[in-house]
């Protein structure tokens, strides 16, 4: 149902509609052992949705506690965002 409202309300991409999904699920320990994982949530941060680049950071924030003090505002434009995006990309 969210799929479905995202893609036809919000105007998702249906890629965009699934990564939301996908996040709001979240990870399994497995998922979280995996350096892909902390590779891919980083550059969910450039995404052009904000609710994808909030989710991202969200979980960022709660997977990686060394990042917490990375500032990074989801609803930003994409240039504020890259220095969030940069210092996660260091970090992790």
């Amino acid at each position: 149902a969210l799929y479905k409202y995202l893609t036809a309300a919000r105007r998702f991409t249906p890629a965009q509609a699934e990564t939301a999904v996908r996040l709001l699920h979240g990870f399994d320990e497995d998922d979280r052992g995996r350096p892909e994982t902390y590779e891919v949530l980083i550059e969910y941060l450039q995404n052009e949705q904000s609710l994808v680049r909030q989710l991202a950071a969200w979980h960022l924030g709660r997977l990686v506690p060394a990042g917490k003090g990375i500032a990074f505002r989801p609803a930003a434009s994409k240039a504020e965002c890259e220095p969030g995006y940069k210092a996660w990309k260091a970090l992790v």
